[in-house]
């Protein structure tokens, strides 16, 4: 920073590892960003999602102008004005400028492949599919040494209290948080190339030959305990896990899985408001409400059938009751007792997820019910 103080790209990388650190305060870092560079509508959308009270009325004109710009440029600026317009209370421009960003975003949800994609999984992994798989994987040998470390899978919807959760295990000096790291991802792949019958995900995942099977079981146990430093427990928490946890029965026989829930209407008024890059499904409310259907068929598909420990936290009741959940998610995991668990904030691990700001805070409460303030547009 010394070297280059004027180059707004460095103080933009340098205010956002502030962010994710939880060690510093990126706002001055984003003010001269935007001093530097005041055409650049991604350094206004990183101030207003730390202090959006610190646009000014310059900066509100120098947005108004970039809306006109590229669809990237055009989205950050509608959403920046959109949080300064919710910070102010002005909460129908606000509601306005959020559907303006998401209407700005290029790429499209793709509905009948997802709804295609739940059918053949629910029909792929039935309960006696799945039990059978897991007696297999339990009876193998070369499970044993794998067994004493536990990799922890949070399912969730986004915005909907998976990295408070992980944040707050991760917390454990016995544990590590990995983010959303696609891990599964991965595995899929190598199980889509290595099947003999060239078939695709899920379909792939049926008796696959037992030599892809241990390729895959240490594979996949290789890269969640590979990246971390010894720890006991290991959590992941990629968006679309729900998509995976047949196929982590088959490979992980004693994982863990931690279904995260909250209240529909908070859902979608906080993934609308985000300026999400790469998930489609967040940008029209039919759309969010069609994912958010396919999501809760999977969940209750894997309750009923699933050979592994699940537990269920409602965000509602997490920063309601913080103590007494905390203790009941670290007990799920089998973890002995850390008081560090109730002090995620001063966590060591940097978030890189959308609640990268407010991880590091404690919890609070004000975002439960915040549909309300935009109730008339939801159709309540």
């Amino acid at each position: 920073m010394r070297d280059f103080p004027e180059n707004a790209q460095l103080h933009s990388h340098y205010g956002l590892a502030l962010q994710r650190t939880g060690r510093g305060n990126p706002r001055e870092h984003y003010l001269a960003a935007i001093q530097f560079e005041p055409k650049q509508a991604e350094f206004y959308y990183q101030l207003a999602s730390v202090s959006p009270a610190s646009l000014t009325a310059e900066h509100v004109a120098n947005l108004n102008q970039i809306t006109n710009s590229d669809p990237a440029q055009s989205a950050a600026a509608h959403f920046a004005l959109g949080l300064n317009f919710q910070d102010r209370q002005q909460y129908e421009s606000a509601w306005q400028s959020f559907t303006a960003g998401n209407l700005s975003q290029e790429g499209s949800y793709l509905r009948v492949e997802n709804e295609t994609l739940t059918k053949q999984i629910v029909d792929q992994y039935t309960s006696s599919y799945c039990a059978a798989s897991n007696d297999a994987q339990l009876g193998c040998t070369e499970n044993d040494v794998h067994q004493q470390r536990v990799p922890i899978y949070i399912v969730s919807m986004p915005r909907s209290g998976s990295t408070l959760v992980e944040q707050i295990l991760a917390s454990h000096p016995q544990a590590e948080g990995l983010g959303e790291s696609r891990i599964l991802h991965q595995i899929q792949r190598l199980l889509v190339q290595g099947d003999t019958q060239g078939r695709d995900f899920p379909a792939a995942a049926n008796n696959p030959t037992s030599e892809l099977l241990n390729e895959l079981r240490l594979e996949l146990h290789r890269q969640t305990f590979g990246q971390t430093n010894d720890a006991q427990w290991v959590i992941e928490k990629t968006l679309d896990n729900h998509r995976f946890l047949g196929l982590i029965a088959q490979l992980q026989p004693n994982a863990r899985v931690i279904i995260c829930q909250r209240d529909w209407r908070d859902v979608f008024v906080s993934c609308y408001s985000h300026r999400f890059k790469n998930l489609p499904h967040t940008r029209k409310l039919d759309d969010l409400q069609h994912y958010y259907e396919q999501f809760q068929t999977l969940v209750k598909h894997w309750e009923s059938v699933l050979p592994l420990p699940i537990h269920t936290v409602h965000y509602e009741q997490l920063v309601e009751s913080p103590d007494s959940v905390t203790r009941q998610l670290v007990d799920f995991c089998g973890m002995p007792w850390s008081e560090e668990c109730l002090e995620f904030q001063q966590g060591k691990d940097i978030v890189k997820t959308a609640s990268l700001d407010q991880i590091r805070k404690p919890i609070y409460s004000t975002s439960v019910g915040r549909w309300q303030t935009y109730a008339k547009f939801l159709g309540q």
